[in-house]
């Protein structure tokens, strides 16, 4: 890639940390968005994972995006980077609606213990290890911060826009034929 070319994604990329980092806490109070706090489980795939909150537990699937199933090329990393950003953590849940397996769809923040947050599906997106799910983005109160962080990564050609890669939709709706 070319110079000036890197300088812009990194410019990019700089602005869209910006606005994910301290600023989101502060923008879903103002826009009235409650955020649940509860403690991350086990991580099911990389857009699934457990929470507790006392004798409470919830399964939560994440908002708008959607990553390669575990058996498809980049899954396993998918998942990994999903443990290493939410295992043992404190998680901050935005909730969004049930889905029809009765999971909590969610945007989910993780502190880190100072002021600034991570947006998972950002970090999942801007990796390269998951596509906003066009399906399913309208619902998510930061749809578009995430097709932001998607074209990113397509522009980096990093993880799945490094290849000719399977949407995991095309992959499950191909398994149940």
């Amino acid at each position: 890639m070319k110079p000036i070319k890197w300088a812009l994604v990194l410019l990019s990329i700089s602005a869209i940390a910006a606005l994910f980092g301290a600023g989101w806490q502060r923008w879903r109070q103002s826009q009235g968005i409650d955020t649940e706090y509860w403690q991350a489980g086990e991580v099911i795939d990389g857009d699934t994972f457990t929470v507790q909150q006392g004798q409470t537990a919830e399964t939560i699937r994440l908002c708008g995006i959607d990553a390669p199933e575990s058996e498809q090329p980049l899954g396993t990393e998918a998942e990994a980077l999903v443990r290493s950003l939410v295992e043992g953590e404190e998680v901050g849940i935005v909730p969004v609606e049930r889905d029809r397996h009765g999971r909590q769809v969610a945007e989910v923040f993780v502190s880190g213990g100072g002021e600034e947050e991570t947006f998972v599906q950002q970090e999942l997106l801007m990796a390269g290890l998951a596509y906003v799910y066009p399906e399913y983005v309208e619902g998510c109160p930061n749809g578009e911060s995430m097709r932001m962080a998607e074209a990113i990564a397509q522009e980096n050609k990093v993880g799945v826009w490094s290849g000719n890669h399977q949407r995991p939709w095309e992959y499950r709706r191909a398994q149940r034929e």
